[in-house]
């Protein structure tokens, strides 16, 4: 286990052969299979608590409602308590699933299956909702 959110990405980059330690400790994106994520960790806020977001796409215009409502469910359905899941970004516009990870039970490793995990889903949400694979900006 990384006692460090430091160690963590310094193990992780040595895992994955990536030469960015800096920038990803730093919230610089990740792509994860042509997935982008970030990792975001503040030790004022939490010492114990890394953000995990995964950039999913811009909602279609023409099915904004019925994607919105989808999403509004899945929040409701795996609320923690702690905050929703799923969120459209400020800065983009997008969509984005935020999760929360224990900084205490992460290794390496763990970080990596999560972020495949996870970018699986998107790509998977994508297939489902995006069919044409939108991804230009729509407004």
């Amino acid at each position: 286990m990384a006692t460090t959110f430091g160690e963590l990405i310094e193990g992780f980059c040595r895992l994955k052969n990536l030469d960015y330690v800096t920038e990803l400790a730093a919230g610089a994106p990740l792509s994860v299979d042509g997935t982008c994520c970030a990792l975001i960790h503040n030790d004022m806020l939490d010492a114990d608590v890394v953000f995990l977001y995964v950039e999913y796409a811009y909602a279609p215009l023409d099915r904004l409602s019925e994607i919105y409502q989808h999403l509004l469910r899945q929040n409701h359905l795996s609320f923690d308590g702690l905050g929703p899941g799923y969120c459209i970004s400020p800065t983009t516009g997008k969509i984005v699933e935020v999760t929360r990870l224990a900084l205490p039970e992460l290794t390496p490793d763990r970080l990596a299956s999560t972020l495949v995990v996870h970018a699986d889903r998107c790509r998977r949400w994508r297939r489902i909702n995006l069919p044409d694979d939108v991804e230009t900006p729509v407004r």
